[in-house]
């Protein structure tokens, strides 16, 4: 699953590439690195963007047959920007020189070669022993013992009312009860510059905290997700990082739950899809091998078992089973009202959604609460939050909600200041 880590270095053998359709055309390349999330991407630049991206639909795509290859291997073309394109390594590299090469509908673009170097893999987990052989038990019984000719039933008589069972257990789904009179407070220590996203997630084990933060002064900018201690609900800070620049949000799961070998599975919406990832160490920063589940996504949020991922694109929000898997049809949640709806956080047994969308054409983003008695259920008629003072709405903006394993509700808000701040419903919601 994912991909191996690489190193690669980029040998530069001549000064400028080649355009094989057109002879004045030259491109020249850009910088290559190893990403956190993704392994190995590599940038192409001086492409020009009008024999890469083609509109359909009032959109801007990459256009057919767009193809990156390094020595006739084949790469996966993440995206298409102002400085040319980008795309990562799918399958290993043996070490050497592979010379590149980028193909778009009729032109073809050859240049310089790239020196891969294979980094050292960690040693593998010892295989688990194998199972014990089976016990002999000798040759089959013949057949049942004569017992001969059985005894009469014995009178038992009357049962004893008093052993009466009672009634049956009520298998139906309980009633969901939300706090939706809960206090906002605000963590200390986790202010970030200006009016840019946190995007917090929580380690489904409780023990810690993970928001993003900008590298830099702008919000738009690259980004990196800080991991602090999550003592009680309170953020301790272990000045670790988990440095990525291209990840918009998060949501973790259990390593367990997935099978995986760290002890959280992380998803990441990256560059306008899903990302599957485990993160290992002492506190989660080693980031393991990754693989693409879904086009087209952002904003991921996940069930504590895996098995249903809410996520946004456009302005809609979706639900799809089955994520990791063949991914059964995707159904878009059209019970759920506002404008520009984003941001969902589902609870971890998905009778609880919280999101947000806007007030009116001109408002700001509110939160919004939708819930149903069980996960096969559609949704009732969502509510928005309540307003005001230490609410969980205000006149500013409310974003990026995060539902908690232990059912306490994360969210930032512009509310008491420019800088925006992470706020805490605690006991929103226990499954």
């Amino acid at each position: 699953m994912g991909i191996r880590p690489w190193t690669l270095g980029a040998v530069l053998l001549s000064g400028l590439w080649a355009c094989a359709d057109a002879g004045s055309l030259t491109v020249s390349p850009a910088s290559a690195r190893e990403d956190a999330l993704l392994g190995l991407q590599i940038r192409f630049g001086g492409l020009p963007q009008s024999a890469l991206l083609v509109r359909e639909g009032g959109r801007l795509r990459p256009t057919t047959g767009l193809q990156a290859t390094l020595g006739g291997t084949e790469l996966e073309v993440l995206r298409v920007d102002a400085e040319g394109l980008v795309a990562r390594v799918v399958t290993p590299l043996s070490a050497g020189s592979y010379p590149a090469a980028v193909r778009a509908s009729a032109s073809t673009w050859e240049g310089p070669s790239f020196a891969v170097t294979p980094v050292p893999e960690r040693d593998a987990a010892p295989p688990v022993d194998a199972a014990p052989p089976p016990v002999d038990l000798g040759p089959p019984d013949s057949g049942p013992e004569d017992m001969g000719p059985p005894d009469a039933p014995e009178d038992v008589g009357v049962p004893d009312a008093a052993l009466d069972a009672g009634p049956p257990p009520d298998a139906g789904p309980t009633e969901v009860v939300v706090a939706t009179d809960g206090v906002a407070e605000r963590l200390p220590g986790v202010d970030l510059p200006g009016r840019c996203e946190a995007d917090p997630a929580v380690t489904p084990d409780g023990r810690f905290l993970l928001l993003a933060e900008p590298i830099g002064v702008l919000c738009t900018g690259d980004r990196r997700f800080r991991v602090l201690g999550w003592n009680e609900g309170m953020p301790v800070d272990t000045g670790d990082v988990v440095a990525n620049d291209d990840v918009a949000s998060l949501h973790l799961l259990s390593g367990e739950v997935r099978g995986a070998p760290g002890d959280y599975v992380v998803v990441a919406a990256i560059n306008d899809a899903l990302f599957e990832a485990t993160l290992e160490g002492e506190t989660p920063v080693t980031v393991g091998t990754s693989r693409r589940i879904l086009r087209d996504a952002g904003a991921p949020s996940l069930t504590a078992d895996g098995e249903l991922l809410f996520y946004e694109d456009g302005g809609r929000l979706y639900e799809r089973t089955d994520p990791f898997g063949t991914g059964e049809p995707t159904r878009e949640l059209r019970e759920l009202e506002g404008i520009d709806r984003r941001d969902p956080a589902i609870s971890a047994d998905g009778r609880v959604l919280v999101y947000s969308a806007q007030d009116g054409v001109f408002g700001d983003d509110d939160l919004y609460l939708a819930t149903r008695l069980s996960r096969d259920d559609p949704f009732e008629p969502p509510e928005r939050l309540a307003r005001g003072g230490d609410r969980f709405n205000t006149g500013a903006q409310e974003v990026d909600a995060y539902l908690t394993a232990e059912g306490d509700l994360l969210f930032t808000s512009t509310r008491d200041s420019f800088d925006r701040r992470v706020y805490i419903v605690r006991r929103f919601y226990v499954p």
